[in-house]
């Protein structure tokens, strides 16, 4: 006996009602024909093998609500006959969608504003997603905060991080939240972003000509932060002296230096160096191991925004230990950051290293200048008996690396170089947690050398990591990795003249790219 089968109650969408059906029963291999309500539109399946039909039935919105019934006849090509009995039949219900559930919004404060961002927060009676649009007061178009919550996203409670806001702007934050059955509710809330700041107007002046700005700076800095005034020159016959907790906020000025040695001098301890620029007085080429611009002299805590460097004879910036006698502390922290800070800014014709760390940990280096230097970024613990030699906890990225790139002959050399000479007596180097990404390279010349370098002689780097990294000009090879546990060298781009593109002998855990990304 025929049979046939479809849900018992089928719920109208926009365009109609669509269900399935299947039956069993059938003549195999013969075409029946479906029709709705005794109406002459065909649904047209054949039976299979086993005497099986299934399809789908669509009605148009014309389906009314209550009662209706499906018909399955043998398939005529001249339509059915006066008094044809159905092989079977089936009678289904269209019922009205279940009516969804309201949502209201119990809670929706005023955003807390920033200069150019604002946290908008909701809460509502139930779980729901939710959605943040917003325009300046006044407009008529919305524009969604990006990225907006999905519907994965169902909490009670929402809080949106709106960024790249006008500051000054009055705005209007509607916020839309939906509930699982698609039932919403909508409220607006405004906010006004805060003014930007003026700069301050500097809290010290330059001393009187011929004087030496250093010796002023230094003995205000003894007794409280200093902010320099506004585009002002300093000029200093002495190195400036950041005591342990001072801020010396440099406003755009300038510290022009009339000798070779030695920038500015961080003692241990927190400190902030900020928007300022140090101006040397080494023209040459040549270069030292002292006279850096910037000596961070162990401690933790050490912030340096918005720099600029020029013409130092040694590296732009130096992280070395503290001492107590003749036993050196090598400073820093366990994360990238907790040390020294480095952001924005960079440095122009440095005798030395860009970046020479040879006892220091825990340094993050990010939107960074480095432009014609020995080596940009060296992490090179020299070997010494005084203090541990370490480089651990470091995350560079985003640095841009010109050139050019001199080496000791002048020919050029690696822009990143990891490790030295294991120390013949003395402390054995610790290298290792350091992650450099997303750096763009350029020195303006194709070169034969060794692009990322290690030097792990006599004892084990570790946990490196570079990746994303983009060079512009033709090296003789990538990297060379050696004596090395754990970490990988990938998704880097340049070309090399001799592949692998990043080559290593003697390496434990550690995968290395053979081709530019």
């Amino acid at each position: 006996m025929p049979t046939l089968e479809t849900a018992d109650v089928a719920i109208p969408g926009t365009a109609g009602v669509s269900f399935d059906y299947r039956g069993t029963g059938y003549n195999p291999k013969q075409k029946v024909t479906i029709r709705v309500d005794g109406g002459s539109t065909d649904f047209v399946s054949r039976s299979t093998s086993r005497g099986e039909i299934a399809g789908s039935i669509w009605i148009g919105p014309e389906a009314s609500l209550g009662d209706h019934r499906i018909d399955v006849y043998v398939w005529r090509k001249d339509g059915l006959y006066a008094g044809q009995q159905p092989l079977a039949s089936k009678v289904y219900k269209v019922a009205k969608p279940p009516t969804a559930p309201p949502i209201t919004i119990t809670s929706a404060p005023p955003p807390v504003m920033g200069t150019t961002s604002a946290i908008v927060k909701v809460t509502a009676d139930q779980t729901c997603s939710c959605l943040v649009e917003y325009r300046v007061q006044g407009t008529t178009t919305w524009a969604p905060r990006v990225p907006a919550e999905t519907s994965t996203d169902r909490f009670a409670s929402h809080e949106q991080d709106v960024q790249g806001l006008q500051s000054g702007r009055a705005y209007d934050f509607q916020i839309t939240v939906a509930n699982a059955q698609g039932s919403t509710a909508k409220t607006i809330v405004k906010g006004v972003t805060l003014s930007t700041p003026p700069p301050p107007s500097g809290d010290l002046p330059p001393p009187p000509s011929g004087t030496d700005a250093a010796v002023l700076i230094n003995q205000t800095l003894q007794q409280r932060d200093v902010v320099l005034q506004s585009g002002a020159t300093y000029v200093c016959k002495t190195p400036i002296r950041r005591p342990a907790g001072r801020k010396l906020i440099g406003n755009g000025a300038t510290l022009l230096y009339t000798f070779i040695g030695d920038g500015i001098l961080c003692a241990p301890g927190p400190g902030v160096v900020a928007q300022i620029t140090l101006q040397g007085a080494h023209t040459g080429t040549g270069w030292s191991d002292n006279n850096h611009a910037i000596r961070v002299q162990g401690g933790s805590g050490h912030e340096f925004p918005d720099v600029w460097i020029h013409d130092f004879q040694g590296d732009a910036y130096y992280g070395e230990p503290s001492w107590s006698g003749s036993v050196g502390i090598p400073g820093g922290g366990t994360t990238p950051g907790s040390g020294m800070k480095i952001t924005g800014g960079g440095f122009k014709h440095v005798g030395r290293m860009g970046l020479g760390i040879v006892a220091f940990n825990g340094g993050y280096v990010a939107d960074w200048h480095a432009e014609d230097s020995y080596c940009p970024i060296d992490f090179e613990p020299d070997p010494n008996d005084g203090y541990q030699q370490t480089a651990l906890h470091w995350l560079v990225e985003r640095v841009a690396v010109r050139g050019p790139i001199r080496g000791s002959d002048g020919s050029g050399t690696c822009w990143l170089q990891m490790g030295s000479p294991q120390a013949p007596h003395g402390h054995v180097q610790d290298i290792g947690d350091i992650e450099v990404r997303y750096c763009d390279i350029d020195q303006g010349r194709d070169v034969g050398h060794v692009a990322i370098s290690t030097q792990f002689t006599g004892y084990r780097g570790h946990d490196l990591k570079i990746h994303h990294n983009v060079m512009h000009n033709r090296w003789g090879v990538g990297a060379r990795i050696n004596n090395t546990d754990r970490g990988f060298v990938t998704d880097n781009v340049g070309q090399v003249g001799s592949l692998p593109w990043a080559q290593g002998s003697n390496n434990v855990g550690v995968t290395l790219q053979s081709a530019s990304a």
